[in-house]
């Protein structure tokens, strides 16, 4: 199964921010790999526990963020964090009580919440920051 891979085409522009979603994506891709090689249930579980931190961790930072530029749709774009959040919550548990899912399902977990999310949500954000450093034409 291929892995998810990191292309200009998500970058925000926002350092930070994309050398998290950057993170993001080789925690996704070590969670993707350790199905491909059958490891056991324990190491997929420490990978989507890891994943669950690191997205938390991040959420934190990407808020924050928004709230320091004044993004007008950060209200929003929190509550898709906390859903996402919840959807990664609800995957480790069904990981938990060894409920079988295939790598396929894997892939598109991640793949739906992660990359989604930055390409419908998170580009909103960079957009916004160019917009603001847009110089004002004032000649009129």
């Amino acid at each position: 199964m291929p892995k998810l891979s990191w292309s200009p085409s998500l970058s925000l522009g926002v350092d930070i921010v994309d050398k998290q979603h950057q993170q993001l994506v080789e925690i996704a891709n070590t969670l993707i790999e350790a199905v491909e090689k059958g490891h056991g249930q324990e190491v997929v579980n420490s990978v989507i526990q890891s994943l669950r931190e690191y997205t938390v961790h991040h959420f934190h930072d990407e808020e924050q963020f928004m709230a320091d530029i004044h993004y007008p749709k950060r209200g929003e774009h929190a509550a898709q964090h906390a859903e996402l959040v919840r959807l990664v919550k609800d995957f480790q548990h069904r990981l938990y009580i060894k409920e079988i899912i295939s790598g396929e399902q894997i892939k598109a977990f991640l793949k739906s919440w992660l990359l989604e999310h930055i390409l419908e949500h998170d580009l909103d954000i960079g957009q916004f920051v160019r917009s603001k450093e847009a110089p004002v034409d004032e000649s009129d």
